[in-house]
C-alpha cells in the first residue's frame, strides 16, 4: 500500500516527505550500481571546488581527511572503502559551504550523499554520517571566503566524540540540504529491510544520547515508528518558549495527540501543514482536541491559526465536526467558507444533517446547502427528476473526452439546473459534466453537435448558465489569474449560450474596462459575433465608438467589418439595416 504525503516548510522551499514506515507498492527498490554513486558524488563536489581549497583549515580530526577528499573528486575510486570523516567533510563541501550560493543546485546533492552512504555503507552507517554532517557548520557570517574555518565541536577521536548538544542554528541557506538529506533517509529506510531498520533505530539510539534536540527531531522524523523518541522530543520542545519551529517534524510520530496539538497552539507562525501529519497518524481520534484548538484560536482571534485548523477539521467527517464547522460557515467570511467547502464535498451525506438544522436561523447556510443538493441530487428528497438517457441529445449521452475545464470554473453547486426544452426533467451531473467538457473543448466555435446539445435546453436556462459563467470569470478579475488564457473559455462560452440580452449585458461591462484587460475584451467581441443577431452585432458597433479601451474599440470595429463581408453588404448598410432599438 502506498504511503500517504504531506507537505514540510522550511525557510526557503516546500518538500515531500513520506509518511509512515513501511514498505511502498511492489519489491525493495534496487541500489544503484557503486561506480554510479560515487561518480555523481565527485561530480558535485568538483562543480563547486575552485582556487582556494588547498587553503581550507578544518578541524584536527579532519584534517587529515581533506586532501583525501579533494582528490577523490578528481579521480573517484569505486572500489575505495568509505570513510566516516571523508564522507562529512565530502557533505560540507558539496552541501554547505558557502560558495553554494553561486551553484543553486548544489544544495540537492545531500540526496546523492545520502544514497551513496546508505547503499555502499549500510542503513547505520547512513545515520552516522549525517548525524556527523549536519553538525559540520561555518563560523561567522555566511559571507565568507574560502580560507575560513570549518567548526565542529568534537573530541580527539571524530566518530566516537560526543555529538554537539548545543541547538544548530543553521542558517537559511543550510536548511533545503539538510531537509532533503533527512528525507531522503526516510524515503530509504521505509523501504529498508527490517535488519536494515534495526540497525539504523541502534544507530539513531547512540546519536540521540548526545544530539541537541533539533537534531534528535530530524531522527525521530527519519524514523516515526519511535514513538518514545518523538515523546520525548516533544517533551523537551514544549519546556522551550516559543516552541522550535521543528516541531513539526514530531507530528507523524508522536503518540500522544493533545501533545502535538499543544505542540502547534504555542507557535507565532504556526506550520500548514503540521495538522495534517497529526491526522495522518492520530485520524479521527484527534477530533475533539482539533475542536478545542480551533475554538479557542478563534476566541483569541488568532487567524492564521484558525484557519490552519479548519482545515484539518474539514478532513474529519463525523457528526461534531460537522455541526462546529457549519456554525463556523455562517458566522465567517470568504476564508473560512473557502476551507470548509471542502468537508461539504467530501462528505456531503453528513454535512447535509447539520446544514438542514441550522439553515432556518442562518440564511447564509441556504447557498452551500443548495450547492451540495446540486452536486448530490440523491440526497435531495425534493429533487426535480433526472432526464433519462434515451431522452438527451447524442452529445450529452456520451461519457467526457478530452480536458475538463478547471473544478473552480465548472462547479454544478453553483450552476443552474438545466431542463429539457418541454420537460421537467433536468440534466443530471454525468451529463452536466459532458456539457461543460463541450463547452471547454469548443473553444467558443459552433459545431453541429454542441448546437444541437444547446437546442434542447430551455433557452431561459442557458441564459442562466451563461450569466453563473460570467459571475465566476468575472471573480476573478481582481487577481492576476483572470489573465491566464486557460480562463478565457467562460468568456467564449457566451457566444455559445447568449442571446441579444446577454449581448448587451456583455457590452455593458465590457466597454468600462480598461486596457489591461483588452485580450479579455477581445474574447468577448469573439463571443458577441457568434451570437451574431443584430442585436449583438449592435452591441459590437456600440464598443467600436463609445468602449473605454482604445485597444478594444479597434477590434470591435474589425469584427464590425468582418461581419459586413460575411453578410456581403458594407459597414453602412449593415448598420442601416438594424431595426430601430
Amino acid at each position: 500500500m502506498a504511503l500517504p504525503v504531506f507537505v514540510l516548510w522550511n525557510e526557503e522551499s516546500t518538500s515531500h516527505l513520506v509518511v509512515g514506515r513501511g514498505r511502498t507498492e511492489g519489491t525493495k527498490k534496487r541500489s544503484p550500481g557503486r561506480s554510479r554513486l560515487v561518480r555523481d558524488v565527485a561530480k558535485a563536489m568538483t562543480k563547486v571546488m575552485g582556487a582556494g581549497w588547498t587553503e581550507l583549515t578544518v578541524p584536527p580530526d579532519l584534517a587529515g581527511a581533506l586532501p583525501v577528499v579533494l582528490a577523490a573528486a578528481q579521480s573517484p575510486d569505486p572500489r575505495a572503502p568509505l570513510s566516516l570523516e571523508q564522507e562529512v567533510l565530502s557533505y560540507g563541501i558539496a552541501c554547505l559551504f558557502p560558495r553554494w550560493n553561486k551553484f543553486a543546485r548544489v544544495r540537492t546533492q545531500s540526496t546523492k550523499l545520502v544514497r551513496k552512504w546508505f547503499h555502499l555503507g549500510g542503513a547505520a552507517f547512513a545515520v552516522r554520517t549525517l548525524s556527523r554532517a549536519v553538525n559540520l557548520r561555518y563560523a561567522g557570517s555566511w559571507q565568507m571566503t574560502a580560507d575560513q574555518t570549518l567548526n565542529l565541536k568534537a573530541g580527539s577521536a571524530f566518530e566516537a566524540a560526543p555529538l554537539n548538544a548545543t541547538d544548530i542554528d543553521h542558517h537559511k541557506r543550510d536548511s533545503p540540504a539538510h531537509a532533503l538529506a533527512f528525507r531522503t533517509l526516510r524515503e530509504l529506510l521505509a523501504n529498508a529491510t527490517d535488519t536494515e531498520y534495526a540497525e539504523a533505530v541502534a544507530a539513531g539510539e547512540v546519536a540521540r544520547e548526545t544530539a541537541s534536540l533539533t537534531l534528535r527531531a530530524w531522527l525521530t522524523f527519519a524514523m516515526p515508528t519511535q514513538s518514545a523518541w518523538a515523546a520525548r522530543d516533544a517533551a523537551d520542545m514544549l519546556k522551550r518558549d516559543p516552541v522550535p519551529p521543528t516541531y513539526v517534524l514530531l507530528m507523524d510520530a508522536v503518540p500522544d495527540v493533545h501533545q502535538g496539538v499543544l505542540m502547534h497552539s504555542r507557535q507565532q507562525r504556526p506550520h500548514h501543514q503540521a495538522l495534517n501529519a497529526l491526522l495522518s497518524h492520530h485520524g479521527e481520534e484527534a477530533a475533539p482536541a482539533l475542536l478545542a484548538l480551533a475554538k479557542q484560536a478563534g476566541a483569541d482571534k488568532q487567524h492564521l491559526m484558525y484557519w490552519w485548523t479548519l482545515d484539518a477539521l474539514a478532513q474529519l467527517p463525523t457528526p461534531e465536526v460537522a455541526a462546529f464547522l457549519v456554525e463556523a460557515y455562517a458566522a465567517g467570511e470568504k476564508q473560512e467558507h473557502e476551507r470548509i467547502a471542502h468537508l461539504f464535498e467530501a462528505a456531503p451525506e453528513v454535512a447535509l444533517p447539520a446544514l438542514q438544522s441550522r439553515v432556518g436561523d442562518h440564511p447564509t447556510l441556504q447557498a452551500p446547502l443548495t450547492a451540495l443538493l446540486r452536486a448530490n441530487p440523491a440526497l435531495d428528497t425534493d429533487a426535480a427528476p433526472l432526464s433519462r438517457e434515451e431522452a438527451l441529445p447524442p452529445l450529452l449521452r456520451t461519457p467526457p473526452s478530452g480536458k475538463p475545464p478547471p473544478a473552480k470554473d465548472w462547479e454544478l453547486g453553483r450552476l443552474p439546473q438545466l431542463r429539457l426544452v418541454g420537460s421537467d426533467s433536468v440534466l443530471s451531473p454525468e451529463a452536466m459534466m459532458t456539457l461543460g467538457h463541450a463547452l471547454h473543448a469548443s473553444k467558443g466555435e459552433r459545431s453541429a453537435a454542441l448546437d444541437a446539445a444547446l437546442q434542447a435546453i430551455e433557452p431561459a436556462d442557458r441564459v442562466a448558465l451563461a450569466d453563473t459563467l460570467w459571475k465566476v470569470w468575472s471573480e476573478g478579475h481582481s487577481h492576476w489569474v483572470i489573465f491566464l488564457s486557460a480562463r478565457k473559455w467562460l468568456g467564449l462560452a457566451q457566444g455559445l449560450l447568449g442571446n441579444d440580452a446577454v449581448a448587451e449585458r456583455i457590452a455593458t461591462e465590457v466597454g468600462a474596462w480598461s486596457g489591461r484587460r483588452y485580450n479579455q475584451g477581445k474574447a468577448c467581441l469573439v463571443a458577441l459575433q457568434t451570437i451574431g443577431t443584430d442585436g449583438a452585432l449592435r452591441q459590437v458597433h456600440v464598443l467600436s465608438k463609445t468602449a473605454k479601451s482604445k485597444g478594444i474599440r479597434k477590434s470591435a470595429t474589425q469584427a464590425l467589418q468582418a461581419a459586413a463581408a460575411r453578410r456581403s453588404v458594407s459597414v453602412d448598410a449593415l448598420i442601416a439595416g438594424w431595426s430601430a432599438p
